[in-house]
């Protein structure tokens, strides 16, 4: 299973790197066949599309898009069935450039209305128990506790990390730092405003 987007880099795409490792025919598992949903899955940029459909013509690794039926790598005979797959993986690559250019658009737009950065993971501290661990982290760290012995303490209190992690010195810096950031954030967007 990838559950990495459509449109990462091919070197990103664990789940891709793990097909190739398991199927194939020189593979102990005699995996052969891989089913996505459609062809625009494997990914969203051609290129990556093509180098992965690439690796898997060299290992005899099927590829089929669930939506039509339609197997991918070794559509290779017949040239019209390779230019229309590539034509929709052109398509694809395109339709996720606009989606992010209108992202884009619409979190600085919405900078601009409110003052404040837009998009991303929420400041830590937006909760009120979150609010109560930031207060001891800022209190441990006046006290002169460095970045790691204030991890120390968040582990021994038995505080949760954010997003269910584990207490390290770099969460707590992204913890201390990531205000100052939104703050950067937010004055780009002023001057975005007056601009």
């Amino acid at each position: 299973m990838d559950k990495q987007s459509g449109g990462t880099e091919v070197d990103d795409r664990s789940g891709l790197h793990e097909i190739l490792s398991l199927a194939g025919e020189c593979n102990a598992l005699g995996i052969d066949t891989v089913v996505v949903e459609n062809a625009s899955r494997v990914a969203r940029d051609l290129m990556v599309q093509e180098i992965f459909l690439s690796e898997c013509r060299k290992r005899g690794i099927k590829v089929y898009a669930a939506d039509c039926g339609e197997e991918l790598v070794m559509a290779g005979a017949d040239p019209s069935r390779v230019m229309i797959r590539q034509i929709l993986g052109a398509v694809s690559q395109y339709e996720k450039a606009m989606t992010v250019l209108k992202l884009q658009a619409g979190r600085r737009k919405k900078a601009r209305e409110t003052g404040k950065p837009c998009g991303g993971p929420p400041q830590y501290g937006s909760t009120a128990g979150e609010r109560a661990i930031l207060a001891d982290i800022k209190k441990l760290r006046h006290q002169g506790k460095t970045f790691q012995g204030v991890a120390n303490a968040m582990r021994e209190i038995g505080y949760p990390a954010p997003g269910g992690g584990y207490w390290h010195r770099s969460t707590v810096w992204t913890i201390l730092n990531r205000g100052a950031e939104r703050k950067a954030a937010q004055n780009a967007a002023l001057q975005d405003m007056d601009q």
